[in-house]
C-alpha cells in the first residue's frame, strides 16, 4: 500500500525541475474510471485543504505525481516500500512474465569523491533478468503483481490491476484456461474441470457480477 502522507511530504520538498523526469511517465490523467487515480485526486485535494503544500496552485501537480506513483511504482521488499525506476516502468505486464527484476544498494560515496566530499546516501539500482528464453523480437514482460497475487484466479488479478494500474489484463494466461479455479469433475472420478473463457470473457473482472458471460467448464480428463 502507498503511504500518501509520505508521498505528499516528499512532493512538497521537490521543485519542478526535480520532478521533470517523472512527468514523462504515464499518469492516466485522462482516464476517469481509474480507481487509484480518483483516490490520488482526492488526496491532493485534502492536502491542499490541510495546508500541506507551501506553494499555492500545486494541487494538479500533486495529483499527477500521486497518479504517476500509483501507475509506475515497484515494490522493493528490502525497504518495505515502493520505488520508481524509470526504464523499469517501460516494461509491459503479463501474468505469465518472461522476466523479473531485482534491486541492490549502491553507496554514493565513490560518486561524490570527485567533488571532494563523501555521502552516506544509499542508491538503489534495479536490474531485469530473464525467467526463460526470450526470442529476438519478443516482448519482454514482467508482473505488476506480487508473487502471492499471481496465484490468484484470472478475475481476481484482472480486478486488482483495473483498480491499481488502470487496465484489465488480457495476457495469454488471462485469456486461457484458469487452472487456479479447477474443481473436481462431477462426471468422472479423477478429472478436474477448468473454466475456459469464451469470447465475452476477455474483459471480465468479476465472474459473479458480469452479465452475458460466456464461460465453459471443461474436464481435462473426460472433456
Amino acid at each position: 500500500a502507498l503511504d500518501m502522507d509520505v508521498l505528499c511530504d516528499f512532493f512538497s520538498m521537490q521543485t519542478g525541475s526535480q520532478l521533470a523526469t517523472l512527468w514523462k511517465l504515464a499518469s492516466l490523467n485522462d482516464q476517469e474510471d481509474y480507481a487509484a487515480g480518483r483516490l490520488a485526486d482526492k488526496v491532493a485535494e485534502l492536502a491542499v485543504a490541510k495546508g500541506l503544500l507551501a506553494e499555492f496552485g500545486r494541487q494538479a501537480d500533486l495529483a499527477r505525481f500521486l497518479r504517476i506513483v500509483s501507475v509506475n511504482a515497484h515494490t522493493v521488499p528490502r525497504v518495505r516500500g515502493v520505488m520508481l525506476f524509470f526504464w523499469l516502468s517501460m516494461l509491459s505486464h503479463s501474468c505469465a512474465p518472461n522476466a523479473t527484476y531485482g534491486t541492490h544498494a549502491l553507496t554514493a560515496e565513490n560518486l561524490q569523491e570527485r567533488e571532494g566530499g563523501t555521502t552516506e546516501e544509499t542508491l538503489f539500482v534495479a536490474r531485469t533478468r530473464a525467467l526463460c528464453h526470450i526470442a529476438a523480437g519478443e516482448v519482454v514482460t514482467m508482473s505488476y503483481l506480487s508473487l502471492q497475487m499471481l496465484l490468484s484466479s484470472a478475475p481476481t488479478r484482472q480486478e486488482l490491476l483495473r483498480i491499481q494500474k488502470g487496465f484489465v489484463c488480457g495476457c495469454e494466461r488471462c485469456r486461457g484456461p484458469d487452472a487456479v479455479r479447477a474443481l473436481p469433475c462431477p462426471r468422472c472420478a479423477s478429472g478436474f474441470c477448468v473454466p475456459e473463457p469464451g469470447a465475452l470473457e476477455t474483459r471480465a473482472v468479476d465472474l459473479a457480477l458480469q452479465e452475458g458471460m460466456s464461460v465453459e467448464w471443461r474436464c481435462r480428463m473426460c472433456a
